[in-house]
């Protein structure tokens, strides 16, 4: 029996011993979920406080309302999986990370580090943010000695918390990082080729808005097509004329938030938040590579990417200049849009 199937065994036990039926756990599980999801986008408040000045309100507010209608993000709250979990520790992670560059405090570096291990407990994505943390120690301006210290607190913390479980996963049981690998269906397989992982086209996501794998006509093998669609919602199948509609408008925005990183890439306060976007998209290619299966580019791997988005897009409106008002306007509408989605699937629309 391997780590997957004891904790599907773990899980069945406390519900028997709770006393609880099937459909009561479930609800449980449920109500847990939304409550985790509600505390992970709660952190996103103090995020936009550090990463903003106290003089950018409007900003700030901008921020928070991008991530709080992220469709990709909204939906965490509907699963009942280790997703959520992991997406709390991992906000958690980055939120003390940012207070570790802004106030040189060790003790948030070491929170920020328990962290990603608990978070690795949860689910093997959780790793992709210890690249992260490596890169922004050494660009922390600290002694020699002190980056030291720092960094071997950090590996001791994570093989405290975590060293037993990588052990048993991968050298004892020697189980694959996508535990149902074998069982993903052959048709989901995909080739690799480089214009695959660098292909985007905006007239594909629009004639196939909704992520449909098993469909021989569906263009799986386009990573960032798939990824874009997966943050925005295409995993549902209603509510297309709301979806739609958000495409065209993250489409208009795409450009925005480029403009964001040009004019804040040389900023220091920036420096966490454009390794945060860079390793992750990085790393998520590589996991494509080496799991060529198509539901390897959904969003959920690298949820936290909503962040640095959300800031390079405010940042992007905020720089525009005369256009300030025109591009803050079409963020308003999109959260507008976003928000309505939800309220699209559950009518049907």
């Amino acid at each position: 029996m391997n780590t997957l199937q004891r904790t599907k065994l773990l899980w069945a036990k406390l519900g028997i011993l709770s006393g609880l039926t099937i459909a009561e756990a479930l609800t449980t599980l449920q109500a847990l979920s939304l409550l985790l999801s509600i505390l992970t986008f709660l952190i996103a408040v103090p995020i936009a406080h550090l990463v903003f000045s106290k003089s950018e309100r409007l900003e700030q507010l901008f921020f928070v309302g991008l991530l709080a209608v992220c469709p990709g993000l909204i939906f965490f709250s509907s699963r009942i999986n280790n997703d959520v979990l992991v997406q709390f520790f991992l906000m958690f992670a980055f939120w003390r990370l940012l207070l570790f560059w802004r106030k040189s405090e060790q003790k948030n570096w070491l929170l920020a580090s328990a962290a990603v291990a608990l978070g690795i407990l949860t689910k093997m994505n959780a790793v992709l943010l210890l690249p992260v943390l490596g890169l922004a120690l050494p660009l922390k301006r600290f002694s020699s000695r002190t980056k030291l210290v720092l960094a071997a607190q950090s590996a001791f913390l994570l093989l405290a918390i975590a060293g037993w479980f990588i052990v048993l996963r991968f050298f004892i049981e020697q189980t694959n990082l996508v535990a149902n690998a074998p069982q993903l269906h052959q048709i989901t397989n995909l080739e690799q080729t480089w214009v695959s992982f660098l292909r985007f086209r905006p007239w594909a996501i629009l004639q196939h808005p909704v992520i449909d794998t098993l469909n021989s006509d569906f263009p799986r093998n386009a990573f960032f097509e798939y990824y874009f669609r997966s943050m925005l919602g295409g995993t549902s199948f209603s509510g297309l004329h709301v979806l739609i509609l958000l495409y065209l408008i993250a489409f208009f925005l795409l450009p925005v938030v480029l403009f964001g990183c040009i004019r804040t890439f040389r900023e220091r306060s920036a420096a966490p938040l454009l390794l945060l976007l860079f390793v992750l998209i990085g790393a998520h290619l590589l996991f494509r590579a080496f799991y060529p299966y198509a539901s390897s580019q959904d969003f959920r791997y690298t949820a936290l990417v909503a962040i640095p988005l959300a800031y390079f897009t405010v940042q992007g409106a905020a720089h525009a200049g005369h256009l300030q008002g025109f591009l803050r306007g079409s963020i308003v509408f999109f959260i507008a849009t976003a928000a309505a989605f939800p309220l699209a699937l559950a009518l049907g629309l």
